[in-house]
């Protein structure tokens, strides 16, 4: 009884804070930079680059010294970017880029990169549309590194198959060429994120900044979805209340709003196995690459029937990573086998129970 009256008190504390921030934001998101609707305009698939699989290929030109030796002041820094028009034609335009991110700006020998596009004026509306673009690069020179760009890519385009509610990716092959000329050229995969406004417009929602928010409020569907597919990629490196790798987005109709997670950065997940991820010591395992569910409890029924969603994509999901042409036959068999075994746990009643039933999150809990 006790366990129920805290929770029935943390999901109505969560409650009225969300709707007492819901209004503050909606006054005040005209200026806001990550949160709040927005004036994007609405895309048809010529314009929208992330409407296509092809890869984009791009060559940028810049001070790499510069990049990877102060990347700690993240300030922006001149550089070109050059790429085929539909008329095979070479367009070069001024652009400016700077180093981002967290850990991987800390930890890998090259950085992610922030593209700032605003002053370049493009002729193709699937780059006019752009405005600052964040990239995933390469994280060291190392012969698999490539592939790991690829697997976590291939990660956000999985779970854009479970739902539209989801950061969509678009790959890229980058020629980085210095601009000082003292550097070899240098092909690397990489990918570019759907921007946090073109993803608000999209799904017509808004950011909800508010921390600690009881994971319970969130629309149970799209977070217990969530929760899954980082069980498949064998991710546990997220939390909805500290809005860690998990964006809250409110979405709906005025007295029909919803929250839901949007999350990102699955180069923790055990099906990516970055070299530099290390499973966090609260979960026991050993590796990123045991599976641990973080979702929570549901009815056997509630669970089955979001296993089935899953279920019914098997092949569509095993195809993706067996047909890409970007990943080694090794990288294939591994990986491949990876995501064989989550949904041998599926249909095992043995290992659901084991695996989710038995270690799902309990209601009142963060």
């Amino acid at each position: 009884m006790k366990k129920i009256l805290v929770s029935l008190f943390c999901l109505a504390i969560t409650a009225i804070t969300f709707a007492e921030n819901t209004h503050e934001t909606q006054e005040n998101c005209n200026t806001c930079d990550d949160s709040g609707l927005y004036d994007w305009p609405d895309l048809t698939a010529d314009e929208d680059i992330f409407a296509s699989d092809e890869v984009f290929r791009v060559t940028i030109t810049t001070d790499i010294k510069v990049l990877k030796k102060e990347r700690q002041k993240e300030e922006y820094q001149a550089a070109k970017i050059a790429y085929q028009n539909h008329f095979d034609q070479l367009v070069e335009k001024e652009i400016e880029l700077r180093p981002r991110g967290n850990s991987r700006l800390k930890l890998c020998s090259f950085p992610p990169i922030k593209l700032d596009l605003t002053e370049a004026e493009f002729e193709e509306a699937y780059l006019d549309n752009l405005r600052k673009v964040k990239l995933v690069t390469h994280c060291t020179n190392q012969k698999d590194a490539q592939e790991k760009v690829v697997l976590e890519y291939l990660s956000y385009k999985l779970y854009n198959l479970i739902t539209d509610r989801s950061y969509r990716v678009r790959l890229m092959e980058i020629t980085y060429e210095d601009a000082k000329g003292k550097l070899e050229p240098l092909t690397r995969m990489a990918f570019m994120i759907e921007s946090n406004k073109q993803l608000l417009k999209r799904l017509g929602g808004e950011w909800v900044k508010q921390k600690n928010i009881y994971p319970e409020v969130m629309d149970h569907n799209t977070a217990d979805k969530m929760a899954i597919f980082q069980f498949m990629i064998g991710n546990t490196d997220w939390s909805i209340p500290a809005h860690h790798n998990v964006r809250a987005m409110k979405i709906g109709e005025p007295g029909e709003e919803m929250l839901i997670p949007i999350p990102f950065d699955f180069d923790y997940a055990g099906l990516v196995d970055a070299d530099y991820a290390l499973p966090d010591p609260m979960f026991d395992i050993e590796s990123v690459r045991e599976r641990v569910y973080r979702g929570f409890c549901r009815s056997e029924t509630e669970f089955q029937g979001l296993f089935d969603e899953f279920l019914a994509q098997k092949e569509v999901i095993l195809s993706m990573v067996e047909n890409n042409s970007y990943l080694s036959s090794r990288t294939i068999g591994y990986s491949s086998e990876y995501i064989n075994d989550f949904f041998k746990i599926l249909e095992s009643d043995k290992y659901k129970r084991n695996m989710i039933f038995n270690n799902c999150r309990r209601p009142g809990t963060l």
